[in-house]
């Protein structure tokens, strides 16, 4: 049967692909320690000069590192993370965290799903963290130490050849000293990546030198016994740093992308009502506290979220922005009457806590401060809602009139 040049070159195409993910990776380990020093030179060298974008520029450093371990990791929008952090300042919150816990493991309800959906969060999140301090300590080799000494002593003022000044600037030089100088006294900047480009370069020149003056690869390899290790020292410090600055993307994307549209509402409003579930458990109450408005304000951040992300330029709208940040301010503002009512209820635990009197009207004080902030809260809900489907509507196309005519 006859074929199409379609089908022939999709056939060809499947081949292909399945030919090319037989072989390995690009950067497939392969050992170089048993071939003859002047190859592997050679070989370092070839890679050093396929090189188009170095990730030895990134700046990259553990500055980031120590930023992505203090940023929390663990929820995925930073309200939520703020809104958890405030309320774990909370004393009495944390206790009774602890004691409802304890005294249910196997509790299956709304709140153990979202707390499982946080592990979930915080897992993917120290699993990308653990694997960029992986590749920072990778990266931070002793070894570099060493290859600082040999550079410091190559571009060293005092020592240096003076046909280096043909082939670098003072300047550059100046540089290039002061980045091993760093190196070598085991300072963490994004300079050392740098640092590990110009050693590169620093061996790259000697090599050519020594060729031009008449020597062969195996003359120079005998002489300088280290090219070899350094050059595939260097290119190992290329894939780390190139995994490293990967891995820090990911990171930064991903806060990024978590951060669109109406998500972190959504979020830190559930952290807000998993304390409150707490709370109503350890206490053993009847009544929900302000239950109703509690629903309320959920299915309207629900609402919002579900508007804005029909909405493609909502970032485009700066009185999206105004109506989002009231909601969060409002979403914030429930920390307080939360913690404020965990601390009465903790209390009423306490055999030498005043009386019930008391107690009961710190509790229906706290709990009408909760009713107050959530009416608020839902109020700028509603305002979000209204501006979000005027906004719709303005958008939607207009309907065409209807000429048909009238009965006579």
């Amino acid at each position: 049967m006859r074929r199409s040049l379609e089908d022939r070159i999709r056939d060809r195409q499947a081949e292909e692909d399945a030919a090319r993910a037989a072989l390995p990776p690009r950067y497939w380990a392969v050992p170089t320690t048993d071939l003859p020093l002047p190859s592997r030179v050679v070989g370092a060298l070839m890679d050093a000069r396929r090189v188009v974008t170095d990730p030895l520029e990134s700046q990259v450093s553990s500055l980031l590192l120590s930023q992505a371990e203090t940023e929390p990791t663990w929820y995925q929008t930073k309200l939520a993370a703020k809104v958890a952090s405030d309320l774990q300042q909370s004393r009495a919150l944390n206790v009774i965290f602890q004691a409802v816990e304890a005294a249910e493991p196997r509790r299956d309800d709304r709140n153990r799903e979202f707390e499982r959906n946080v592990a979930d969060v915080v897992s993917q999140g120290k699993t990308l963290i653990n694997r960029l301090q992986r590749y920072e300590a990778d990266f931070w080799n002793p070894d570099l130490k060493d290859l600082a000494g040999h550079i410091l002593r190559v571009v060293h003022p005092d020592s240096r050849d003076p046909r280096l000044l043909k082939r670098f600037s003072v300047d550059a030089l100046r540089d290039m000293y002061q980045r091993a100088l760093a190196a070598r006294a085991g300072q963490r900047s994004a300079s050392t990546g740098l640092f590990v480009r110009d050693a590169e370069r620093i061996i790259v020149w000697q090599i050519r030198t020594m060729l031009t003056e008449g020597l062969t690869m195996e003359e120079i390899s005998s002489r300088e016994p280290t090219f070899g290790p350094d050059l595939e020292f260097i290119r190992w410090m290329r894939f780390v740093k190139a995994k490293q600055a990967e891995m820090a993307e990911q990171l930064v994307s991903g806060r990024k992308r978590r951060e669109e549209h109406s998500q972190g509402h959504v979020e830190a409003y559930g952290v807000i009502v998993g304390s409150l579930d707490a709370i109503v458990t350890f206490a053993g109450m009847t009544d929900y506290p302000c239950r109703v408005q509690l629903i309320t304000l959920q299915d309207q951040l629900h609402e919002v979220e579900r508007l804005t992300d029909a909405l493609p330029n909502i970032d485009s709208f700066p009185m999206a922005k105004y109506k989002a940040e009231q909601l969060q301010s409002a979403i914030e503002d429930l920390v307080s009457p939360v913690a404020r009512i965990a601390t009465v209820v903790q209390a009423s635990a306490n055999p030498a806590s005043p009386g019930s009197s008391q107690l009961a009207n710190a509790l229906n004080g706290a709990i009408n401060g909760l009713a107050s902030l959530l009416e608020y809260a839902n109020s700028a809900a509603r305002s979000y809602i209204d501006w979000l489907q005027e906004r719709h509507a303005s958008n939607a196309p207009a309907k065409k009139p209807n000429f048909r005519p009238s009965a006579w």
